[in-house]
């Protein structure tokens, strides 16, 4: 393209040109991740009989770093570009963008290697009280309360090439650091209404709050909820219900697990074809800071039901696996994933027939 620039007898060409000359480009990542935690757990005793018995504490402090290295060859230099195509001393310029190929010492003076750092680092301090608070004629009441503080940070940094774009391909990209903190306090009580009763062998219902106050402008503290109900009938399989305040993660919904019997009578693991069905039980992993058990351990897990379409707009409805640690609950999803052989009985007990009810 020729443009003319009136008045000053000089002619603009505009011109363009594959820079291959200068090798492919080539990125490399090295990632280095360093983890440390430690923590103190045991018996604290009871208060009285009647009051505050089988006391347990659990606290850790865990400290967290990765450091990203990214570094990319092939590149070219927008500056050393300009340079090259000029004369120095009256002799030949370095770089000749009309001939049919770039040389050898063209290449050579405009190419670069650009490099980035990523660093994120975080600091967690957690610690929690469980036991039984008192007495219902139903049997013990059980509580967990607690406190966590984390702190994130991240931070970017860009070396010379890359903050002043003079990278070709690449905008400007200007270092970055950021952090956040907060502070939370939480607690769950569950107590059991009925024991051994004409139409129900167990019913309890249990409540959660978590209080989250962040460092963050136009965040501060944040509420959240929790509320269910436990009701195992007489002679019946259990049956577990929660309405949370965990949402769900998309990112790690798996695809795979059981799905509704209605749909695929062969129960087998469809992976990920949901043509059979229109629910999925997506295992995961809660948080830690629930009181299950009877003598107030934290460990909590669950299933969930989310709709396949929409997903984004669901609610979750989490199936609380009650008693049960994180490394049972992962053998039995193991056992449910095996394929029809595998997927009648768990532990010696039937799943029942279901939408989106699981049984165990």
């Amino acid at each position: 393209m020729k443009i003319t620039v009136i008045g000053t007898g000089y002619v603009g060409l505009v011109t363009g040109t594959c820079l291959a000359e200068v090798g492919n480009r080539f990125n490399s990542s090295e990632r280095n991740v360093f983890r440390t935690a430690f923590g103190l757990r045991g018996n604290l005793g009871s208060v009285s009989e009647g009051f505050l018995r089988n006391l347990s504490y659990d606290t850790y402090y865990s400290y967290a770093r990765t450091q990203n290295t990214d570094s990319q060859r092939g590149s070219a230099s927008r500056s050393r570009f300009a340079q090259a195509l000029l004369s120095v001393g009256g002799a030949a310029p370095v770089l000749n963008v009309f001939g049919p190929n770039i040389s050898e010492a063209g290449a050579a003076a405009i190419a670069i290697n650009s490099t980035n750092v990523q660093v994120a680092e975080q600091q967690v301090l957690a610690a929690n009280i469980a036991g039984e608070a008192f007495d219902l004629p139903a049997g013990p009441v059980d509580f967990n309360a607690g406190f966590e503080w984390r702190y994130n940070y991240a931070k970017y940094t860009p070396d010379t090439f890359l903050s002043s774009g003079d990278v070709s391909g690449f905008n400007a990209a200007k270092p970055t650091a950021g952090s956040t903190t907060v502070r939370e306090i939480f607690g769950e009580v569950r107590a059991p209404i009925l024991a051994d009763a004409p139409f129900a062998k167990r019913l309890n219902v249990n409540g959660a709050f978590r209080y989250s106050d962040y460092d963050l402008e136009g965040v501060g503290g944040v509420w959240t909820y929790s509320i269910g109900a436990e009701w195992q009938p007489k002679g019946q399989p259990e049956k577990v219900r929660v309405y949370d305040f965990v949402l769900p993660e998309l990112g790690k919904a798996s695809p795979y697990g059981v799905y509704d019997r209605t749909r695929n009578e062969g129960w087998v693991n469809v992976g990920t074809d949901h043509d059979t069905a229109e629910f999925a039980v997506a295992i995961k992993a809660i948080h830690l800071g629930g009181a299950v058990g009877a003598h107030g351990a934290h460990h909590r897990a669950g299933l969930e039901a989310l709709p396949l379409v929409q997903r984004a707009l669901a609610s979750a409805v989490h199936f609380r696996i009650a008693r049960a640690a994180i490394a049972f609950v992962a053998f039995r999803a193991a056992v449910l994933q095996q394929g029809a052989d595998g997927l009648q009985m768990v532990d010696g007990k039937r799943l029942r027939r279901g939408r989106h009810d699981f049984f165990w």
